[in-house]
């Protein structure tokens, strides 16, 4: 089972919700959430936003990027992924990717106290 469908099936249990009421909750089939929860299909966009705001968890934690249910550090907070578009959630985690790709911007440990461009300008 892929962390997805594992997180979605425990959330949908942790609150003590049938297939059949996340379905109802979420406006689609018992069938859908059913293959959600196997990992046979994935949750579309809207869906993630849906279901991050329904459980109140992030989208990363939704789709297995994050085993943190909900982002703590400020810069984190601020960010509302579920305002959001598709595109605006596509675009958002290809540029994670490509930041974690460049070493100039990970090779620094994060300080959520410094979150304005000039704190973070590498010294020479």
């Amino acid at each position: 089972m892929s962390k997805s469908a594992n997180h979605i099936k425990q959330l949908r249990n942790a609150v003590g919700m049938s297939q059949t009421e996340l379905a109802q909750a979420m406006g689609t089939s018992r069938s859908n959430i059913a293959m959600w929860e196997s990992g046979e299909r994935l949750p579309g966009c809207s869906t993630l936003s849906k279901l991050s705001k329904l459980f109140d968890v992030s989208i990363d934690y939704i789709i297995g990027i994050s085993e943190k249910r909900r982002n703590n550090s400020m810069l984190d907070t601020t960010i509302d992924l579920g305002r959001l578009n598709c595109r605006g959630i596509e675009m958002l985690h290809e540029m994670y990717a490509f930041l974690l790709s460049q070493k100039k911007y990970t090779d620094k440990k994060y300080n959520p106290g410094q979150l304005f461009e000039t704190d973070f300008e590498e010294k020479e």
